[in-house]
């Protein structure tokens, strides 16, 4: 079969099949036009995919390390060999911007090749039973094993349709689950491609199904169902709250990457330009679809004048295009259910009177030279925490900005949402920066750095509502296996 053949389709039991249920136009989000057809899967289908990954655990728990590391390396160099194939892909079906399809491309191939090293260190301890004088204990011999949780449920957006994906059942592997994979229908040719290569690699056919679906197709047969002992999700914190729900009925284990708002601090002693090109960074990279993107800017009161005036103009100048062209620095955004939510947010700020000051609408074909999603780099000003923009996750090109007078009142503000993914702050004082980090209320800290900065081998998550355990190889590995205590007993 031509690799062609297999993108729209999903993979249950072994085999590339075609979903049951309703059929979904797999749109170019740069210039509206059809890639391609697929169709989602059935609750039925869905079930099997469980039943064939119950199937695969068993394979999967009787590799041995060094088996299962072969793998993944495997599926690492198979991506690599079809790297702009895969990237321009991603690029098109994401609206990714192509230089950042390529760098998420490169972060697959790492991170299978790091989970391909943390296979071979999944470690036990051994517990000195001898230390306390407890009768019937002392003469024990105590050590601990780590098992794979057994089948894992990974649901993943749009906005990364390799690196999430990879997140997820590259660390599964490596403890030894199996995994059902359910991507966004706005990218599903990005996931064929990686289970082709995944395929090809020599992975347990039946250790991975891919599926398709919405919400109320995906919960029970998949959420629901009693034989899924994880589930993995990266998405917004009110799905993630549903989800929840569903598999707390079973006490599954989770591990959920939520959503955020994530404060950028920029103090008066900061490099000014170190903090405009973080903050371009972080509010604008894939149209601000990024969950650990900028959401707010805290700017001191002394610079905050000349800091908005360079903001609005490289802002301004930013240039909006077409996703594969080479000369664009900002692509589309998703879907039009996502250009008309950055557009609601932007109105509502618009109508309380506050300063829009660049941007604030959506771009026409006759601005961009293509009919697509496309919204302008947008700077607001003078937001307060009260402001809507200033408290939830707008999910685009769209930067609020506030001030701030003391270092108490910046943390305070950062600190005051039900959020905790990412912060980031510009100083050149170091008293200011530990203070930042010991009193932030997030999962990630960035000092001289944007929020929108991420190393595949170093722990990722939440605090609060923005997520439940952590990513990163070594640490996602830690999520999915389960510790067994062994006792042995040494003598009568």
């Amino acid at each position: 079969m031509e690799l062609r053949e297999h993108l729209g389709l999903s993979f249950i039991d072994g085999e590339w099949v075609k979903g049951e249920g309703r059929e979904v136009d797999n749109i170019d989000p740069g210039n509206l036009s059809l890639i391609g057809k697929f169709r989602e899967c059935s609750s039925e289908q869905i079930r099997a995919a469980v039943d064939s990954a119950e199937e695969g655990f068993r394979e999967m728990r009787k590799l041995t390390a060094k088996e299962r590391s072969k793998i993944l390396k495997s599926i690492a160099e198979n991506v690599e060999k079809r790297f702009e194939e895969i990237a321009r892909n991603l690029s098109q079906e994401g609206g990714k911007v192509l230089a950042d399809a390529k760098y998420e491309t490169m972060r697959c191939i790492q991170t299978f090749t790091i989970a391909s090293e943390e296979a071979k260190r999944i470690e036990g301890e051994v517990l000195p039973m001898d230390a306390w004088d407890v009768p019937n204990i002392s003469n024990r011999f105590g050590f601990t094993r780590r098992e794979p949780v057994g089948i894992i449920a990974a649901i993943v957006p749009f906005n990364f349709p390799l690196l999430m994906p990879a997140h997820k059942i590259a660390p599964a592997l490596a403890a030894g689950n199996s995994v059902v994979l359910k991507p966004s229908s706005d990218v599903p040719y990005s996931a064929c491609k990686l289970f082709e290569c995944m395929l090809d690699a020599g992975v347990p056919k039946k250790a991975i199904n891919l599926v398709y679906g919405e919400g109320s197709t995906i919960s029970e047969p998949l959420i629901g169902n009693k034989k899924v002992r994880m589930v993995v999700f990266t998405g917004s914190t009110a799905t993630g709250k549903r989800i929840a729900e569903v598999a707390g009925r079973d006490a599954k284990k989770l591990s959920f990457e939520m959503g955020g708002k994530n404060p950028l601090i920029i103090f008066d002693d900061a490099n000014l330009e170190d903090a405009l090109a973080g903050a371009l960074r972080g509010g604008y990279t894939h149209a601000g679809q990024v969950c650990i993107a900028t959401g707010r800017i805290l700017v001191h009161e002394k610079i905050y004048d000349e800091f908005l005036k360079k903001l609005v103009e490289r802002a301004s100048n930013r240039k909006v295009g077409y996703q594969l062209d080479a000369n664009t620095e900002m692509g589309p955004l998703i879907n039009k259910g996502r250009i008309d939510a950055v557009s609601a947010y932007v109105e509502e700020a618009r109508e309380k009177g506050l300063k829009i000051l660049c941007g604030g609408k959506r771009l026409s074909k006759n601005e961009v030279g293509y009919e697509g999603y496309y919204y302008a780099p947008t700077v607001i000003a003078d937001v307060s925490q009260n402001d809507r923009i200033a408290k939830e996750e707008i999910f685009g090109p769209v930067l609020p900005v506030m001030r701030f007078s003391t270092i108490e009142e910046a943390i305070g503000i950062a600190n005051s949402l039900p959020y905790g993914l990412s912060s980031a702050v510009y100083t050149q004082s170091m008293e200011k920066a530990f203070r930042c980090i010991e009193q932030l209320d997030s999962g990630g800290v960035s000092i001289n750095d944007p929020t929108a900065i991420r190393a595949d081998q170093a722990p990722f998550g939440g605090f609060k509502s923005s997520g439940l355990g952590r990513e990163g190889l070594k640490y996602a590995i830690e999520e999915m296996t389960e510790i067994k205590m062994v006792y042995w007993k040494k003598y009568s």
